[in-house]
């Protein structure tokens, strides 16, 4: 800007001098010199902007090759940019301490280290309160971005009591509806937004066992995730799969067959027959099939899911519990001998509360079945006995 202003007075000494300016003239002229200057500022400007656009792309591509530490970096050098440049309660700021908040939350699940973890919650944390006022401020309580970076304070809640093991909070859900609430209100119970909080209630409802809720927003939700993702996505499969579970735990259990089933397709037509989500899938469905007596269904699923792991040396756990409920499945669809049946019976008990107890001591994402589940399974396992017991009595 000094040498701006050293360019133009030099730049009006020599016009005086070449053309002995009149004073109507000279003012004609320091206008004129005034436009230049502020072409030339708004170059600078505009190289500035360019290389700010730079820097976003720069921070989408380390998103797209999954190298967050490099996206948070440099969405955090953006942000100290625009603070300096714009100041600390533009609308802008707002805006991007969300995504960079976004992208802290998605740290909790990958860092092992628990100091780390704290660390990067209370700087978003701050950042996310103070992107609320600005909201706030600036566009108004009642508006969208409020109601978004609400919702955002609940899912940034949520995944940290995640990742130290505990289940969300009563007070992750409340800041999430609150949000939801917002930006329904503005802009409607379709609007993919008004969507994406809604899916993500869901999750906050699932895991807090409130899964009559979770189920409904898993469900409001299903046609947009198809329409945004694809019907043959992964991200859709794994969306049907989770209103699955939902189902199962509803009791449920033939709605929560056929969303499994529809999953499943998706995983083959994908060529992913041979991946661990599909035998995982495989097994859920066969637990299903159990549930709801379809004892062949079962049968031929926990065949397809004990084989599958059966090819992982490192889903040794997971073979033996496909195995397990297949010896299961076969007791039920020819029992044999009801004093055989009831010895495997009790054996099969003991394995169950040994499943469960090797459930309730690994971190929560970790769990591959879960502990309602196991506990579904358990009271089949003893009414089965319960009766066969009354029939060898009598």
């Amino acid at each position: 800007m000094k040498r701006m202003n050293e360019d133009t007075l030099i730049l009006t000494r020599k016009l005086k001098e070449k053309f002995r300016l009149k004073p109507f003239n000279l003012f004609a002229v320091v206008l004129l010199v005034i436009a230049l200057a502020v072409s030339i500022s708004s170059f600078f400007v505009g190289e500035k902007d360019f290389n700010l656009l730079d820097e976003i792309e720069a921070a989408k591509k380390a998103k797209q090759q999954g190298d967050l530490e490099e996206h948070i970096r440099i969405l955090g050098s953006i942000l100290e940019e625009r603070k300096k440049s714009l100041g600390d309660t533009h609308l802008a700021v707002a805006r991007l301490s969300c995504r960079l908040v976004h992208a802290l939350a998605q740290t909790y699940s990958l860092l092992d280290d628990p100091s780390k973890i704290e660390e990067n919650h209370i700087f978003a944390s701050k950042i996310l309160d103070e992107a609320i006022l600005i909201f706030k401020k600036q566009v108004g309580v009642n508006h969208w971005e409020t109601g978004k970076a609400v919702g955002q304070k609940g899912y940034l809640i949520g995944e940290y009591q995640m990742s130290q093991n505990e289940l969300p909070t009563e007070r992750a859900i409340l800041y999430m509806k609150e949000g939801l609430s917002i930006v329904s209100n503005e802009l409607g119970s379709n609007d993919s937004r008004t969507m994406l909080l809604n899916s993500i209630l869901a999750g906050l409802f699932f895991h807090q066992g409130m899964y009559d809720e979770a189920e409904k927003s898993y469900q409001a939700t299903l046609s947009w995730v198809e329409k945004t993702n694809g019907a043959l996505s992964e991200r859709f499969a794994w969306h049907l799969v989770t209103l699955s579970d939902t189902k199962l735990l509803t009791n449920k259990f033939s709605e929560a067959y056929k969303h499994a089933e529809r999953a499943q397709a998706i995983y083959a037509k994908l060529s992913l027959k041979s991946s661990y989500e599909f035998a995982r899938l495989s097994y859920k469905k066969g637990l299903i099939a159990l549930l709801r007596n379809d004892f062949n269904s079962a049968k031929k699923n926990l065949k397809v899911s004990s084989v599958l792991f059966g090819s992982m040396p490192e889903r040794k756990k997971e073979f033996a519990w496909s195995e397990q409920d297949l010896e299961f499945a076969k007791m039920l669809s020819d029992p044999g001998t009801s004093r055989d049946v009831l010895q495997r019976l009790v054996e099969y008990l003991r394995v169950l509360d040994g499943r469960y107890s090797d459930l309730l001591s690994q971190p929560i994402r970790e769990r591959k079945v879960h502990l309602e589940t196991v506990l579904k399974i358990k009271n089949k396992a003893i009414t089965v006995y319960k009766e066969m017991r009354g029939h060898t009595k009598t």
